[in-house]
């Protein structure tokens, strides 16, 4: 993730908080029970408020977070104190360091369009080594977007990747992954002109 996209996330964090927090999330909350049995050893890449940790958290699921700042940790732990103990500062790729085969399921949202190409195909290599055998992957990544130059940045200097589903599904399986799922719906914060992608792969 380039400076300027971490900086803009952490310059208006408490801005862009209360409209996670309120976002209706409803669909993927639903898809991330249907993705994981009970129980499951779960890493989130990129935890935000820390909404989707702490559901699944109380859901009866083990749940690590990472994400790239300790400013992140001390916002998700106002919302979520019950967080405490699950969530860490690693940055991508470079901290997506835990021992081979250490969860059976990862998922992140909205975190994977940062990264320029090299780096998003790295990162869900990493993803299938720390997967156990089975082990699935959900990520959900925006489809289009209007307000980006010709290098993908938009306005504040965050890079966004513009990949097309078939490309997203192709990466992943490259790196050792089956397609379970994919689908795409509108956006939770009621943006009009932004598609989301929704896919669930698992470890061959």
């Amino acid at each position: 993730m380039n400076n300027k996209t971490l900086e803009y996330y952490l310059k208006n964090s408490a801005d862009l908080g209360e409209r996670y927090e309120s976002a209706e999330v409803a669909d993927i909350h639903n898809l991330l029970l249907s993705s994981f049995e009970k129980e499951s050893n779960l890493l989130e890449i990129g935890y935000g408020t820390g909404r989707d940790a702490a559901f699944m958290l109380e859901q009866g699921y083990n749940v690590t977070g990472i994400d790239g700042s300790n400013k992140m940790i001390d916002m998700a732990l106002t919302y979520h104190p019950e967080l405490k103990d699950h969530l860490f500062v690693n940055k991508l790729p470079e901290d997506l360091i835990f021992d081979n085969c250490s969860f059976d399921g990862v998922y992140s949202v909205a975190v994977l369009m940062h990264f320029e190409l090299p780096v998003i195909i790295l990162i869900i290599e990493l993803i299938s080594d720390i997967l156990k055998p089975k082990g699935r992957f959900l990520f959900s990544v925006p489809l289009n977007r209007v307000d980006l130059d010709e290098s993908g940045y938009d306005s504040e200097g965050r890079l966004f990747a513009m990949l097309p589903e078939v490309q997203w599904l192709e990466l992943c399986k490259s790196a050792g992954f089956n397609k379970i799922s994919s689908s795409t719906s509108s956006d939770s914060l009621g943006r009009s002109d932004l598609t989301w992608l929704t896919c669930v792969v698992e470890k061959v």
